[in-house]
């Protein structure tokens, strides 16, 4: 068994090798992410909205004002403060992260040199340099860019505190240091505030066993209170922030209840999955979480506050969960599983569709399943403070359970998880008597590196993975790059063939290069597929109703497109308003001689208006038809 370093033992020599290949990585990685994968530069969904936020904030402008965050706010604020500096440069933001990058390898090697032997420090800093997700993420304008480095401070002052705790020094700056980085990693990511939980409960079996081995801890307990007051600093910050803001006492971000409903309802899946199509776009959640909860409680949509909102849909899931208990716990496995694969899940950041365009991803080859093997090989061994550092992952795994886990959501707890991984690799090259206990660990370890690479999504990552190279295409468009949108999207429906989203985005595409016939067929299938995709319709519809091509148009039958799903729709419904403007351009082109689309046409305005009143694209045709 390899053992942990004692205290005062002398630390491991810096890992010169592996800390300038986190240096080399970040430089070749970095600067072809930024040329090759173009949502490096066009940020979509949570990276845009992030980024809206802190240019806002750069202005000197609310972004949201008089309502609560909806999103956590520790990396807005600190992307508007960087961005009030150099300007609102995605690419600056970028650079800085991928230097942050490298200071958080140095922050895992010292937390290694304190917790590991010297042989295991050189590799527990190599697991950390290949695993391609560090690199990718810092590219990307998301809020774990702000989280990990929070991450690795709390756990090294965490396990200095331990240190001093154990040998009876005084441990109160250190563990204030960690209470405070805990803090703003959960305002950054609120999921995080169940580790500084776990660590705490393992730290407190770390000192038990330092007890029986014949130190003497003390001031455990006031060290666990300095480390509370250290974290309720930025806590409080952002709730004293949602209280001035709007008055309601939301302590970092409103979106709780809603991310916990998408875990627990009957399209829930082990990963994330909008239970429908109007849940995915992150600008308009807020308003359709509002109007969902107002619909429920049978309430005008202006009596549901952010509060209200989100204590409703944790009903929802806790309802779910009453009601389905078997799907649940069956749920709750997938959840596991997915958490522990080596598969790497996501929404628009999914690392197997970024190495289509950026190969360089593949210098970071490392699979995640490898790293959770080896530290099942250590068996807990090897490493100083281990109860603690496993209360983290541990409460990692509580929190993916609870809500849904995707890439970006586990690089918190790795730092811990490679620990243990160097330690076991450490153990597993040691020649010595074979045990069953060790051949126990064998197996299990490699039962987990196999199962971490089956499919227990049911090809849910190749949904994901098309829908991330349809975001590619996208970002092409906006950078005014259109040659290069095609291929991705071909690439996408390669995947998942009936994928309505890149079906829709490719007849877009064919329609805008005047191939009306193509689009018509492409968007057909779209249809066809039976998703209930209501951009695909519009547009289906606004071609047969604009073409000239006899071919394609088809008026009367664009028009009933529109009219039979209008028809089981409320006026507030996501893509009404879309689909009812689509209805009403048509009826309006011969309203002057036609009296039964005059008519129906005023009836529709009046129906968009009751609850749209306000949209400036209503104006005009209010103003016609709506008197």
């Amino acid at each position: 068994m390899s053992a942990a370093p004692e205290p005062h033992a002398p630390r491991a020599p810096w890992p010169r090798f592996a800390l300038a290949a986190a240096v080399l990585l970040r430089l070749v990685v970095g600067i072809h992410l930024w040329v090759a994968d173009p949502l490096t530069r066009a940020p979509v969904s949570d990276a845009a909205y992030y980024d809206a936020w802190a240019r806002a904030l750069a202005a000197g402008e609310a972004f949201g004002g008089g309502l609560p965050h909806w999103m956590p706010p520790l990396y807005p604020w600190l992307l508007g403060a960087l961005y009030r500096v150099v300007g609102p440069s995605v690419g600056a933001a970028v650079a800085l992260q991928l230097v942050v990058g490298v200071a958080n390898t140095f922050l895992l090697v010292a937390l290694a040199r304190r917790v590991l032997t010297p042989r295991a420090v050189h590799v527990a800093a190599w697991l950390w340099v290949l695993y391609a997700p560090l690199v990718l993420f810092e590219a990307r304008l998301l809020a774990v860019n702000a989280a990990l480095p929070a991450c690795l401070g709390a756990l090294l002052l965490g396990v200095v505190a331990i240190e001093r705790v154990g040998r009876g020094d005084r441990a109160t700056a250190a563990a204030f240091g960690a209470g405070l980085c805990a803090g703003l990693a959960a305002l950054a990511r609120p999921n995080l505030l169940l580790g500084p939980v776990g660590f705490v409960v393992g730290a407190w079996f770390d000192l038990r066993r330092a007890r029986r081995d014949g130190a003497r801890p003390r001031g455990a307990l006031l060290a666990t209170c300095v480390a509370v007051l250290g974290a309720a600093l930025p806590l409080g910050a952002g709730l004293a922030s949602n209280v001035a803001r709007s008055g309601e006492p939301v302590l970092v971000s409103a979106n709780g209840g809603v991310n916990f409903w998408f875990g627990w309802n009957d399209r829930a899946r082990g990963t994330f999955a909008a239970p429908s199509v109007e849940w995915g776009d992150i600008g308009a959640q807020r308003d359709v979480a509002r109007a969902a909860t107002a619909r429920a409680l049978g309430v005008p949509v202006e009596q549901v506050d952010d509060g209200a909102a989100s204590r409703h849909f944790y009903s929802e899931g806790f309802a779910w969960i009453a009601s389905h208990p078997g799907n649940a716990a069956t749920l709750a496995l997938r959840k596991l599983a997915a958490n522990l694969s080596s598969t790497e899940y996501g929404i628009q950041v999914v690392p197997a569709a970024v190495r289509e365009s950026a190969p360089s991803l593949w210098l970071a080859p490392l699979p995640f399943g490898l790293v959770l093997a080896l530290a099942v090989l250590s068996r807990g061994r090897g490493v100083a403070a281990s109860g603690a550092l496993l209360g983290w992952i541990g409460a990692a795994q509580v929190a993916a359970v609870l809500f849904f886990t995707y890439s970006r959501f586990r690089l918190p707890w790795y730092p811990a998880l490679v620990l243990f991984a160097a330690a076991g690799l450490v153990e597993l090259a040691r020649r010595e008597h074979v045990t069953r206990a060790r051949v126990a660990a064998w197996i299990v370890a490699a039962s987990l590196l196999a199962l971490s690479f089956v499919d227990t999504e049911r090809g849910y990552a190749r949904a994901l993975r098309a829908n991330a190279l349809v975001d590619t295409s996208l970002a092409w468009e906006r950078l005014g790059e259109d040659e290069r949108r095609l291929a991705p999207l071909e690439r996408a429906l390669e995947l998942v063939p009936g994928d309505a989203k890149a079906l829709d985005e490719l007849g877009r595409l064919e329609w805008q290069r005047g191939d009306e016939r193509a689009a018509k067929g492409t968007l057909e299938r779209a249809l066809a597929t039976g998703v209930d995709y209501p951009q695909a319709r519009r547009r289906l519809a606004l071609l047969l109703t604009q073409s000239r091509d006899p071919e394609v148009a088809d008026r009367d039958r664009g028009e009933a497109l529109l009219r039979d799903w209008l028809a089981t729709r409320s006026a507030s419904d996501f893509g009404a308003l879309e689909l009812g403007l689509a209805l009403a351009e048509s009826l309006d082109r011969r309203a002057t001689f036609d009296d039964e689309a005059r008519a129906e046409l005023v009836r529709l305005v009046r129906w968009l208006a009751d609850a749209n009143a306000g949209d400036p694209r209503l104006e005009s045709l209010t103003a016609r038809y709506g008197a």
